[in-house]
């Protein structure tokens, strides 16, 4: 969870605009509780609009922006 965040506050420090979309898929239950309370508030909101968390098994808007391949 350290390198995870520490990696995103790094990309956002030097290379604030090579980020176009992350997706984080398949995260377990208390994931999102942490992305909102321990990494979220670290990184500028435009940042934040690039990442998609989600612990679902579809992908809706993944699957429209690539093949499922």
């Amino acid at each position: 969870n350290v390198i995870f965040k520490t990696l995103l506050i790094e990309y956002q420090r030097y290379y604030p605009e090579i980020l176009n979309k992350c997706y984080v898929l398949n995260t377990p239950m208390f994931f999102e509780g942490f992305w909102e309370s321990e990494i979220k508030p670290h990184l500028s909101v435009k940042t934040c609009s690039k990442i998609v968390v989600t612990g679902e098994s579809s992908h809706k808007e993944l699957q429209e922006r690539m093949d499922a391949d």
